[in-house]
């Protein structure tokens, strides 16, 4: 949502009769209708959306998105939805985007080895002005499945499922904070996921979100390290303690904080975001804090 438009993405094929609306829609918050000129199309999947100023950047597992080569990610203008010109293809699906706080960055997380030719382990970040990848590069041989930036932008925090080479390849299953900026790969600032089998197995960390106070984490994750932890090639260095599917840590440490209300589900916690109302946590879960709310809560 921009203010005055709500986009919505997926695998649908049709918003309230709109049959042209398919995977990629803007509603009118108001009435929930479609905005019938708004047709950029996707061929498949979109899996999220991220907005800076006029832009609307799209990933997800589609090859096309209005009819132009536009491979897992794409830009279109946010009022028309015509396609721009960027045209930096994935050669995996593109599961999370974020901008930075200062409107100048596009970081993404997803399962690619490549992105606009280069290589790029599965996180990578654009620079939103001249559309072109910048030379961060958090090299991590695991599956990304969430990006978030620090309200200051100075910190990413990159959360992971299965590891490329081996499933308990180093990196897995984790969340990982790193400088946002610089060239090359930033050195760990601290790493949390750990539990027996696996060395560092904590189970998917399907999303991820971060305040001033905290970096929230979901998935099916249960261990956690109590200790902080500045390397993910080797195991927690102290004790193990269990959060089921949702944890709170220390934005500077990567310790778990207090908050521990625990949800149920399979899958767990897949969607987190900072409202005004508080925090909003999604997933496939029936129960949070031992009280029912299937799907949706609300912590304030």
């Amino acid at each position: 949502a921009d203010g005055s438009h709500l986009y919505a993405g997926g695998v649908f094929n049709n918003v309230r009769g709109c049959s042209q609306c398919d995977r990629l829609a803007m509603l009118d918050p108001a009435t929930g209708a479609a905005v019938t000129t708004f047709q950029p199309r996707p061929n498949a999947a979109v899996l999220k959306l991220a907005q800076a100023g006029s832009t609307l950047f799209v990933g997800g597992t589609f090859a096309t998105v209005g009819l132009r080569r536009r491979v897992r990610l794409a830009a279109v203008n946010a009022t028309t939805g015509a396609v721009g010109g960027m045209a930096l293809h994935a050669d995996g699906a593109v599961r999370d985007l974020a901008v930075n706080p200062a409107g100048t960055t596009l970081y993404l997380a997803g399962a690619f080895t490549h992105l606009g030719g280069a290589v790029r382990f599965n996180f990578a970040s654009i620079d939103i002005a001249s559309r072109t990848l910048t030379a961060w590069n958090p090299n991590v041989h695991a599956s990304g499945w969430g990006v978030a930036l620090s309200p200051n932008g100075a910190t990413a925090y990159l959360t992971t499922a299965d590891g490329n080479e081996s499933v308990c390849n180093a990196g897995h299953e984790s969340v990982i904070a790193m400088p946002a900026t610089g060239s090359g790969t930033p050195a760990v600032l601290w790493h949390n996921g750990g539990a027996p089998g696996c060395a560092y197995n904590s189970g998917d960390v399907n999303a991820v979100e971060a305040t001033a106070s905290a970096v929230y984490v979901g998935g099916h994750l249960t261990n956690l390290c109590t200790v902080r932890n500045t390397s993910y090639t080797t195991a927690c260095p102290g004790a193990l303690t269990v959060r089921n599917h949702v944890a709170a840590l220390d934005p500077a440490t990567g310790v778990p904080l207090a908050w521990n209300p625990g949800a149920t589900g399979t899958r767990g916690v897949l969607a987190i975001q900072a409202l005004a109302a508080g925090l909003g946590v999604g997933g496939d879960f029936q129960r949070t804090n031992g009280v029912l709310h299937s799907g949706f809560a609300l912590f304030p």
